[in-house]
């Protein structure tokens, strides 16, 4: 079974590159556009875990984060933020974060950080 991962982001060209990027290297990818559709496919097919965004409309990602550690406390997920906020890190760390992921994005760092987090893909 491949590692499923679940990129929420408000933005179609944010998930068109992530999803480039991670599908190349053999990762199986689902997106969401919002809160509530990434708690829709959370919920039908559990992700092996998931890239999500700070800023969402509606609900942003660190109240998604909280749902998530609530209903799947072993869940991965890896906060992805333009936020430069000094102390952000460490609140979404506190929230449950595995990682923060600072935009724009380098390559190499989200390679390194999607290993760790949720292993290569298989």
């Amino acid at each position: 079974m491949p590692t499923r991962l679940l990129i929420v982001d408000d933005d179609p060209d944010i998930c068109e590159i992530l999803r480039d990027r991670l599908e190349s290297q053999g990762y199986a990818i689902d997106v969401a556009g919002s809160a509530l559709q990434a708690i829709l496919i959370i919920d039908k097919s559990l992700p092996t875990g998931i890239l999500l965004d700070y800023m969402l409309p509606a609900i942003d990602g660190l109240q998604l984060l909280r749902e998530v550690r609530k209903a799947y406390p072993l869940l991965p997920v890896v906060i992805i933020t333009a936020n430069k906020e000094e102390h952000f890190a460490a609140r979404a760390t506190a929230a449950g974060a595995d990682a923060v992921l600072f935009k724009p994005l380098c390559g190499e760092e989200l390679t390194q950080v999607v290993h760790q987090c949720f292993g290569p893909p298989s």
